[in-house]
């Protein structure tokens, strides 16, 4: 006679792991987006807000393109993806974040969206890679 709250408490599991499926992954609110181990670097690492995209409505696989919004997310420096050192062709890694005309990197989506709606979104290299005690400048200047 006590399995009403067995039922109920399985119900509510299922419901439970059915909406987190339906959610999508979670995604990090703040990260710092660094090249991978062993690669060189010149300027210093990024830190990035997820937060700030999603309150901006921006779709995951715009950045992530491929994602089928099913699995999990892959780095960008995946094998297969930007995957290659350098600063040219499409699977350089600086081409991911740094490529003027693609809506999928960070600073062609910038420039776009500058242009386009009079945003104040950061597009120079100090506006993104700052130093340690420089105020981390954000945005144009």
């Amino acid at each position: 006679m006590r399995r009403s709250p067995t039922i109920t408490l399985t119900i509510l599991a299922v419901l439970l792991a059915a909406s987190l499926a339906w959610a999508g992954p979670m995604a990090p609110d703040d990260m710092r987006l660094a090249p991978p181990a062993g690669w060189p670097s010149t300027k210093p690492c990024v830190e990035f807000s997820h937060a700030s995209h999603s309150d901006a409505k921006i779709d995951c696989t715009i950045c992530h393109h491929t994602w089928d919004g099913k699995g999990p997310i892959q780095s960008c420096s995946a094998a297969g993806c930007h995957d290659q050192q350098g600063k040219t062709g499409p699977q350089a890694l600086y081409a991911a974040f740094h490529a003027k005309d693609a809506q999928s990197s960070c600073l062609g989506c910038h420039k776009t969206a500058n242009a386009r709606d009079g945003a104040n979104l950061p597009v120079g290299c100090k506006d993104c890679h700052a130093r340690k005690g420089d105020g981390g400048r954000r945005g144009k200047k």
